[in-house]
């Protein structure tokens, strides 16, 4: 046992020396090219802020022909009425609801590289918020659609997307196993988020040192590390104590 305790340690140790390692090596590098490495990353940002409208609406496009395709193939699996075909259908239906989300969520990622350019193009924020906006209202009325065959083929499901209180109703009308696998995925979204905000900060760190970044960008993700932290802390202290 204390040579298991010690072995853990050492790798440990270990890892942080490369870690350190590698920090100060990508330091070096990035203050002795801070210059040119600045002006890629303003370029790789103007093209993209030009190119946002279109890539987001390529991305609005290509999801919601995916998200129809997994809706009719989850409609005619829900018609033979057996139940493997009924599993197959919701498995299908958690695809579609995957791309509808996807192609929201690469929408709004496009928005900031077109805002910066609003100063030069004024025209390309407004391109990119308007496929925003069809993005989400697609996103919103297609993921209805999606409920409601859900509804059809589990009666006992509960909830409307346009209620506030959607998510609460929906997770209260699942069964033991399905709040148990809920679980399991809210705890590995836990795990991979906490690594996601360790690597940002981290990254933000090695591009200041090449190119302004500013506090706003490292006081937006690690408010978003606190509200996880406490949230989390909050909600098992309350379960805990019920």
């Amino acid at each position: 046992m204390k040579q298991k305790h010690e072995r853990k340690v050492t790798r440990f140790l270990i890892t942080m020396a490369v870690a350190l390692l590698v920090g100060g090596i990508c330091g070096y590098l990035g203050a002795m090219y801070a210059s040119s490495f600045s002006g890629v990353l303003a370029g790789l940002g103007t093209v993209l802020g030009y190119a946002a409208p279109v890539l987001a609406a390529l991305a609005v496009c290509i999801g919601c022909l995916m998200a129809r395709r997994a809706y009719q193939k989850a409609q005619r699996l829900s018609q033979s009425g057996s139940d493997e075909d009924v599993l197959a259908a919701l498995d299908t239906l958690d695809a579609c609801i995957i791309a509808l989300e996807t192609q929201s969520m690469v929408s709004l990622c496009f928005i900031p590289f077109a805002v910066a350019l609003a100063p030069r193009a004024p025209l390309v924020p407004l391109a990119s918020a308007a496929v925003l906006l069809v993005s989400l209202f697609l996103g919103a009325f297609s993921q209805r659609r999606v409920i409601e065959l859900v509804k059809r083929l589990c009666p006992e499901k509960r909830g409307d997307t346009m209620d506030k209180n959607f998510t609460r109703e929906w997770y209260e009308s699942c069964d033991e196993a399905e709040r148990a696998r809920i679980g399991f995925a809210a705890y590995k979204s836990f795990l991979a988020t906490q690594h996601g905000f360790v690597a940002a900060i981290v990254v933000l760190i090695l591009l200041s040192i090449a190119t302004p970044v500013g506090w706003p960008a490292f006081a937006a993700v690690g408010t978003l590390w606190f509200v996880q932290k406490f949230t989390y802390f909050a909600h098992a202290r309350q379960r805990a104590e019920k």
